[in-house]
């Protein structure tokens, strides 16, 4: 037992030295963040919403974008490591506090990435604050509401000590493989700096529980996007 408790501290000591807390109007915001190098006011930022269960530690998924001259801000989503539940119970709160985090933080606009569980935050901020939006891109993101049947074992299995090991893992092995759209990123930057003005918004079709802008709609298989002038 006091060898587990050890442990646990010498790793949520690790977390901790990886991010910064910082107090927001919306509350306690924590998140992990990395520059490419010669980053300057006008480097693009995208702000990483991870998945579940995670925390600012999903930054691994970052390291092909900052590669790509991006400058990545990963927080962790209410609930998670040390941002309160308090900060952000629905999503539309956990919206409203990325927008907090970023005025606290001197950023106007940001590219939101949704990932897994951190899709419907993302595309909130996107239809809240498309002002601040960049783009939007979602990988295997929640996207409508649902009410699946889970059986008692998968939900005790989610919870267990083994799952969470396996899910780092195999987040692991994914970053290794550097299976991420950095080169979509940097399309959409260059073209920005190219002045192609976009004004579209791709997701899934037929996805439910999500606001819809006003703008036109296009289709598009895993990636959202709007880009605005």
């Amino acid at each position: 037992m006091i060898l587990g408790l050890g442990v646990r501290a010498e790793t949520v000591a690790r977390l901790n030295a990886g991010s910064t807390l910082v107090d927001t109007a919306a509350g306690p915001v924590e998140f992990a963040r990395q520059r490419p190098a010669g980053a300057d006011a006008d480097t693009p930022v995208v702000v990483m919403f991870h998945g579940t269960p995670q925390g600012h530690q999903a930054s691994f998924y970052a390291v092909p974008i900052v590669e790509a001259g991006f400058d990545v801000i990963t927080p962790s989503r209410p609930g998670y490591l040390r941002t309160p539940l308090s900060t952000g119970r629905t999503f539309e709160e956990q919206a409203d506090a990325i927008a907090a985090l970023l005025d606290e933080l001197g950023i106007e606009r940001a590219s939101a990435y949704g990932v897994s569980g951190g899709g419907p935050s993302s595309i909130l901020f996107a239809t809240r604050y498309p002002e601040r939006s960049s783009a939007l891109i979602l990988e295997v993101a929640i996207s409508q509401r649902f009410e699946p049947d889970v059986p008692d074992w998968l939900v005790s299995l989610t919870g267990s000590a083994f799952f969470h090991w396996l899910n780092a893992q195999l987040h692991a092995l994914a970053a290794a493989l550097r299976y991420q759209p950095a080169r979509q990123l940097r399309e959409h930057a260059d073209a920005r700096r190219a002045s192609a003005h976009s004004r579209s918004y791709s997701r899934r079709p037929g996805a439910t529980g999500v606001p819809r802008p006003a703008a036109g709609v296009s289709v598009a298989d895993t990636v959202a996007a709007r880009g605005l002038s």
